[in-house]
């Protein structure tokens, strides 16, 4: 249980926070954004990280097929939440 609750804050913290990318995605100059032009905050950053779990678990892996057949391959809990990955612009 314990692992859920460090992964809950970990993600919702740093996907929901100023850079809004985890230290892997940093790394890889990804960052999540929202559609609607919002920043990704704590919550909807914790309902895509628990919608990722749920469906991966329940679906995998026909989940990940719906990445191969979408714009932007994002899958079915980016769609739910409103959200897209991005690179980040070279400086």
């Amino acid at each position: 249980m314990l692992y859920f609750i460090v992964a809950v804050f970990y993600f919702g913290f740093t996907m929901g926070g100023f850079a809004q990318a985890s230290l892997g995605m940093r790394t890889m100059g990804l960052r999540i954004v929202r559609t609607d032009g919002l920043r990704m905050d704590f919550l909807t950053a914790a309902v895509h990280l628990a919608l990722f779990w749920l469906f991966n678990s329940i679906l995998t892996p026909l989940v990940l097929l719906v990445g191969l057949f979408t714009d932007r391959k994002r899958l079915l809990h980016d769609f739910l939440v409103g959200a897209v990955i991005v690179r980040e612009e070279a400086i």
